[in-house]
């Protein structure tokens, strides 16, 4: 079964030869070839002149190139560390306390089974909406005092507006009045003080 190489083995054991044959190619197609067209170089140049300048096309290949992969490796490695050091802590977590108030919310869901639906809630007597001091405490006795309508309830006892005084919804719901204290005055509404003298 074939398996392949990862990125960085191939990187590190067989790009520095891929390295060394780029920069004899460069040699070659700079000293020898003259693609650059640079003087004295060539068939028939100086073969000093030419020799340094393929060692010197051959350096600067090779070099920039293992640079390039070294970088890449120094990136690599750190990214592997980064993930090892995250899979150590996620190893090495405790785990989170429970939330204050769990102990007090479990106690809540242990008597929503016990609480009485929303009919027996809001039973209606005569058709109107009661509320009842025997549902709020479903174990004591009922008492007339506890027992409201809400259709008799009186609310202007607490500050509010008879139904008759409050406003329709046209004018509870219309735009407020533009704010005239903060509008530009326009050159036409202002009278000219050397002109009426």
């Amino acid at each position: 079964m074939p398996t392949t190489m990862p990125l960085n083995r191939f990187i590190t054991f067989v790009k520095p030869y891929i390295n060394l044959l780029a920069g004899a190619i460069a040699a070659f197609l700079i000293a020898k070839a003259n693609v650059l067209g640079i003087p004295g170089l060539g068939e028939h140049g100086d073969e000093l002149t030419v020799a340094i300048a393929g060692a010197l096309a051959w350096l600067v290949t090779q070099g920039a190139a293992q640079l390039g992969d070294l970088k890449w490796l120094k990136g690599h490695q750190l990214q592997i560390v980064g993930d090892a050091q995250v899979q150590a802590a996620l190893m090495t977590a405790q785990p989170l306390p429970a939330p204050a108030g769990a102990a007090q919310a479990e106690s809540l869901y242990a008597f929503d089974e016990n609480l009485p639906s929303d009919e027996e809630e809001f039973a209606t007597a005569n058709g109107a909406a009661t509320r009842s001091y025997a549902v709020e405490h479903p174990g004591a006795a009922p008492d007339a005092e506890y027992d409201f309508d809400v259709e008799e309830f009186d609310d202007t006892a607490y500050g509010a507006l008879p139904y008759e005084d409050l406003p329709g919804d046209d004018e509870e719901l219309a735009s407020p009045p533009p704010d005239e204290t903060n509008t530009p005055i326009q050159p036409s509404q202002v009278e000219l003080q050397g002109a009426s003298a």
